[in-house]
């Protein structure tokens, strides 16, 4: 793996960027060969790529009436 920003390396085993790299907190998506950054949902707490909505809101709220309602 490379980055584009910075000269990134493997230390112990945990890929590394250098201090103030624009893709530390990225990661790397090999199919599209970028850099993506991802959020926690504040919904769901799943991982979902800045500026994508999750769509979480109704599948959780549907599962949780299911749960409850058996």
């Amino acid at each position: 793996m490379k980055c584009d920003q910075c000269y990134a390396a493997m230390i112990n085993g945990i890929y590394c960027h250098e201090t103030g790299c624009t893709n530390s907190k990225k990661t790397f998506d090999p199919g599209r060969e970028q850099w993506i950054e991802y959020v926690d949902c504040w919904e769901c707490g799943f991982p979902v790529e800045v500026g994508v909505s999750c769509d979480c809101k109704e599948p959780i709220f549907q599962d949780y009436h299911n749960q409850n309602n058996q």
